[in-house]
Order: C-alpha cells, then structure tokens, then sequence
C-alpha cells in the first residue's frame, strides 16, 4: 500500500513538473524579445540583458518539463511491477490453496477406503472443501 502511494505520488509530482515546464515555456515564448538584427544593432544593452535571461529561463523550464515526463513514466513503471508482484503472490496463494485441497481429499479416500468414513460421509467432506476452494 505504501509503495502504491508512492508511485501515485510520483505521477502526481511529474504532471505538476511537466504542466509548470510547459507552462513556463509558453509564457516566456511569448514575451521574449526577439527581434531581428537591426533591432538587436540598435537595442543591443537591452537586448544583452534581457536574452539570455529568457533563454536561461527556457532551458529551466524544458527541464522542468522533461523532469516531469521522467518521473510519470518511472510511477507508471512502478505501479506496473507493483501489479505484477500483488498477481503472482495471488497465483502463488491460489495454487497452495489448491495443493492443500487435493491433499485433504486424499486423506478423506485414504479415511474412506479404510472404513472409517462412510460414503456419505466422504461426500460431505469433499463438498464443504470444494465449496471453500470458490
């Protein structure tokens, strides 16, 4: 149960990255400045100052968003082992049961066989052991 709430929070973590990534990266494509060469020529000192701010901010935000990718696909991974581990101790659970039953219904053959349980006796035994095995 706890590692199932870890992987979920994984996921939840990586959606929030990944949505503030692109947010950030949305935003601030749409304010940078870019401007064309002549524009740069004459607006160089605010054009040195603010570009690589953006572009820095861009870089932060990409990784933002690949960080949040990263972190989904491990949950998801995680939650999938998780799964598979959960089905194959059921299995496990569900063959000893039915190892046990057989092994009961053979000392029952053995107990009737020997005369010590009737027939009808033998029957109600192995009905109340199939019914518990559903």
């Amino acid at each position: 149960m706890a590692s199932q709430t870890k992987n979920i929070s994984k996921i939840l973590w990586g959606i929030v990255y990944t949505i503030l990534g692109v947010g950030i990266y949305l935003w601030i494509s749409q304010h940078s400045p870019h401007m064309n060469f002549t524009e740069m020529m004459t607006n160089s000192d605010t054009y040195l100052i603010k570009e690589p701010i953006y572009t820095i901010i861009i870089l932060v935000a990409i990784l933002f968003a690949v960080n949040g990718v990263v972190l989904i696909i491990r949950g998801i991974i995680a939650e999938s082992k998780n799964t598979k581990e959960v089905n194959s101790q059921l299995k496990q659970t569900q063959s000893g049961n039915t190892a046990d039953i057989i092994v009961q219904l053979e000392k029952l053959a053995s107990l009737k066989e020997k005369g010590i349980l009737s027939q009808t006796e033998f029957e109600g035994q192995k009905s109340k052991l199939l019914e518990n095995k559903k």
